[in-house]
């Protein structure tokens, strides 16, 4: 039995079950996201993930950790 004929171009990345979503919104938004994330030990993903998970009810979800806030001399 013959392979498939394989197409050039972009690997699949990321998981089939999981495909990217686009989100939309101000840049510094998003890169205060990333730091807030970081400085919890986690990552954007995981915490809008969260987010939506306690936003939608699921069972057992809850809000992600915040990060404390920068105090300001």
């Amino acid at each position: 039995m013959a392979e498939p004929k394989r197409h050039p171009g972009r690997p699949p990345s990321g998981r089939e079950t999981e495909p990217v979503h686009t989100f939309r919104g101000p840049k510094t938004r998003w890169d205060n996201a990333k730091t807030a994330a970081q400085a919890t030990g986690t990552n954007r993903t995981a915490l809008i993930n969260a987010f939506l998970a306690w936003f939608t009810r699921e069972p057992g979800a809850e809000l992600p950790e915040r990060p404390e806030p920068e105090v300001e001399d």
